[in-house]
């Protein structure tokens, strides 16, 4: 914890690990089901999750849970044409910061991830008229 004097009878206090300890609390309150306020439903798999982790992580969610469409009211959110592992490698990563990218995955989670406008994992994959090499570029990512 980093101190740092702001005045004579002041001092402001940085804690370095305060966000990433929120987000494992976070992470640990989503797999328990505490406080988690949204299902999403792909296929017969059921996430649960918080509106606001979702939100924060992709534009897609925040228009979903802000805009007043249904889905903003429901407590259960049933998406289509996308696969279920990619939904929840996407889950994850917004709660940890992680994703595992390999070649049997890569291309399905560029979908999702473009639909879904959480494109920070992926800004170093560009797509081209070459097939993509995952081994090339998962070093960027990390």
């Amino acid at each position: 914890m980093a101190n740092k004097h702001v005045g004579e009878d002041e001092i402001c206090l940085d804690c370095g690990c305060h966000q990433s300890n929120v987000m494992l609390e976070l992470k640990s309150m989503c797999e328990s089901r505490e406080l988690t306020d949204v299902c999403i439903i792909v296929d017969d798999r059921q996430f649960f999750c918080h509106r606001g982790v979702l939100a924060a992580t992709s534009c897609y969610f925040r228009a979903m849970f802000t805009s007043g469409l249904a889905e903003s009211r429901q407590s259960d959110v049933r998406l289509h044409e996308v696969d279920a592992e990619s939904v929840g490698a996407l889950i994850s990563y917004a709660y940890t910061g992680h994703i595992q990218i390999t070649r049997h995955n890569v291309q399905n989670l560029m979908v999702t991830a473009s639909l879904f406008q959480v494109n920070q994992p992926f800004y170093s994959i560009h797509c081209c008229a070459q097939p993509i090499s995952v081994c090339n570029h998962i070093s960027h990512i990390k």
